[in-house]
């Protein structure tokens, strides 16, 4: 009887998808009740946001070129030991702009890693094809901003990385 049980509850969620909103449910309330808790930033951590204060001068979206190549320097300068940037680059602003940030990403003496969607992204050919000569430009490496997040707004899982992703785009450069 306790293997028809324990059969019964791994068949469970098959069977009625929705049993698994109680574990998601189950799971953050474990996670945030049993896990161990931050008592504030951790001291090795700078995290650089760009909000609507920093953007009541410029264009939202996409965000500033040249605000961001100044950004990317002035972290540079603090020697971080890398420099993460979630952004996605899919569309051409100023030329000179790209240009700029392009120049700063290609100097950085810290590493850099920029973010991007892969082909299962949403983007259409031109966005598609605006971003892999954006990245491939930079020569920094890439992590992908593809995200499920939950009905929720909880992102959960993260998708596995695609066969035969962005390498076959970028070449030889690090993923």
């Amino acid at each position: 009887s306790a293997l028809v049980l324990l059969a019964g509850l791994l068949l469970a969620p098959a069977v009625a998808p929705w049993l698994l909103r109680f574990e998601h449910w189950n799971a953050d309330w474990r996670t945030a009740l049993l896990s161990p808790s931050a008592t504030g930033p951790h001291p090795q951590i700078a995290l650089v946001t760009i909000t609507d204060e920093t953007l009541k001068d410029y264009a939202s979206s996409p965000i500033d070129r040249s605000l961001l190549a100044r950004i990317v320097t002035a972290t540079d300068q603090a020697a971080p030991k890398a420099i993460g940037l979630d952004v996605l680059f899919f569309k051409k602003t100023d030329e000179i702009k790209d240009a700029e940030l392009v120049a700063a990403l290609k100097t950085a003496r810290s590493p850099v890693v920029l973010g991007a969607l892969d082909e299962r992204g949403v983007l259409t050919s031109e966005r598609r094809a605006f971003q892999s000569a954006f990245l491939a430009a930079a020569g920094r490496p890439v992590g992908y901003l593809n995200l499920r997040i939950e009905k929720d707004g909880v992102v959960r899982y993260q998708p596995r990385p695609a066969p035969a992703s962005w390498k076959t785009v970028l070449g030889a450069m690090a993923l």
